[in-house]
């Protein structure tokens, strides 16, 4: 480039078409003595070499936060097979290769290369291990790889600073400074994501409304209530979102849970004494009223004589019963009677059911 030929562009020119990233990525990308020609071809390569560490970064934090989510009890196996150690062996041999192209006359391309390689290689590991249960050989990879990126001033924001960072981070906002995004966003979108799994099955399954509505229920009272997110239903039909901390939200929802069951508790002992109080109106109706005055439901001698209903007409000394009495006794053969007929109606409806 010559100034005098007008074939040269200052930094601020080539930031106006190359983020800072992509820029150092350009220079990185071939020896620090050669020349420097931005042409379509050079960004071409550096969309390609940023676009392969963006997907590497994100699926890598992926799989690691899935696998950190899930909380699944260990059955005691480590997990650390021929895939693990193969991604190990690769990481060592990219480790000595990375300081030998470093030391050969500071060669950045062969470097830079060096790492795109490992990537290759952790992607297959990736593929063997669509869910690795043992993500430790991932992890310091991807460690490793963000530190030699950050190395070359290719780390943005405060989060890829951290001591265990993956990925080379994003530049801060004014509206984000000193916010991890990916730490404040993912317990959300990993609560959304279960969701939407659980949703796929039940209507795959052909599942009905009771069991999706199931399912939104313990979205709402379980899960975002952990997150400090109350949704408060509406005669509209849409939810009411509401921030609060989480432990008020848990205190009342338990509280409302507790309420409900003393609720159900109460209808349960209520049903459970009606039916006790049924069951025993069925079992004093076993008597026809035809025998309800004669023993031994009664004392034996004392009455002499029935009419044809049943009813005493005399006691034991042959005494006409009176009028009253008499009445009262008709009275009480008549209730029997309705009685009597429920308890026959309950044993024909048992009878027909077996």
């Amino acid at each position: 480039m010559s100034k005098s030929l007008k074939n040269f562009i200052t930094v601020e020119q080539a930031l106006e078409t190359y983020t800072p990233r992509q820029l150092r990525l350009a220079f990185m990308n071939q020896l620090w003595s050669n020349k420097m020609d931005l042409t379509d071809g050079v960004r071409a390569g550096v969309d390609n070499i940023e676009e392969t560490f963006n997907n590497f970064f994100r699926n890598v934090k992926a799989k690691i936060s899935d696998f950190e989510s899930r909380n699944a009890p260990s059955d005691g196996a480590h997990y650390y097979e021929q895939p693990e150690k193969q991604l190990i062996t690769d990481l060592q041999k990219a480790q000595a290769a990375f300081r030998a192209a470093l030391c050969d006359s500071f060669n950045t391309p062969e470097a830079l290369d060096v790492l795109l390689t490992l990537v290759s290689q952790t992607n297959v590991y990736l593929q063997a291990r669509p869910r690795p249960l043992n993500v430790s050989a991932l992890r310091t990879t991807a460690e490793w790889i963000t530190r030699m990126l950050r190395m070359f001033g290719l780390g943005e924001g405060q989060a890829v600073l951290q001591e265990h960072a993956i990925g080379w981070g994003e530049a801060s906002t004014s509206t984000d400074a000193g916010v991890d995004r990916e730490a404040v966003l993912m317990p959300y979108l990993r609560a959304l994501s279960s969701f939407r799994d659980e949703v796929r099955k039940l209507a795959l399954n052909g599942a009905n409304s009771r069991e999706i509505l199931e399912l939104c229920d313990r979205l709402r009272d379980n899960e975002l209530v952990d997150l400090g997110v109350a949704l408060d239903d509406q005669e509209d039909g849409n939810a009411l979102v509401k921030l609060a901390p989480a432990e008020e939200l848990r205190r009342a929802r338990d509280e409302k849970k507790a309420a409900a069951e003393a609720k159900l508790a109460r209808k349960a002992a209520a049903a459970k004494e009606a039916e006790a109080k049924r069951l025993a109106k069925l079992e004093k109706g076993k008597v026809a009223p035809a025998e309800m005055f004669k023993p031994p439901h009664v004392e034996e001698n004392l009455y002499s004589e029935w009419d044809a209903e049943g009813i005493p007409t005399k006691d034991a000394q042959g005494v006409e019963i009176s009028k009253a009495k008499g009445k009262k006794m008709k009275k009480d053969r008549d209730i029997q009677a309705k009685l009597h007929q429920e308890w026959l109606n309950e044993v024909n409806k048992n009878n027909a059911s077996v």
